[in-house]
């Protein structure tokens, strides 16, 4: 029975310590938009290439943590889409829009909360069509 009772409080626990709280009315102190990924962030899809050859449109969607502090904590792509205009090199894009996001989105700031949040935000990239 003390078993069957620890096991339950170790599950309710687990549950408890999952609820996620919603932000709202979030005031941005920082929050710059994530530029298109440097040829620095992105070298590994070099290979073969340059990276004036390299074509990537889509979209990211991070998932962070506002802290009562309004810092940033907790970053984490729960969604995106690299899809390659032009491709010609067979390369994988998978991870290449996100290169530039997260490092800038894990720097943002709001106004201080009551208590820390949980946020969602999309990002998109789409090229010109001179591109």
């Amino acid at each position: 029975m003390k078993k069957l009772i620890t096991l339950y409080l170790a599950f309710f626990s687990a549950i408890a310590t999952a609820q996620e709280i919603k932000c709202e009315g979030l005031r941005k102190i920082s929050a710059p938009y994530p530029p298109y990924p440097l040829p620095e962030q992105v070298r590994e899809y070099l290979p073969g290439t340059s990276y004036m050859h390299i074509f990537v449109e889509g979209y990211v969607v991070v998932e962070f943590t506002v802290e009562k502090t309004g810092y940033v904590s907790d970053v984490k792509v729960i969604e995106s889409e690299n899809k390659p205009i032009r491709d010609r090199t067979n390369i994988s894009f998978d991870g290449f829009l996100e290169k530039s996001v997260v490092p800038v989105v894990s720097k943002w700031q709001f106004e201080a909360q009551a208590q820390p949040c949980i946020h969602k935000q999309k990002f998109s990239y789409f090229l010109s069509p001179n591109a």
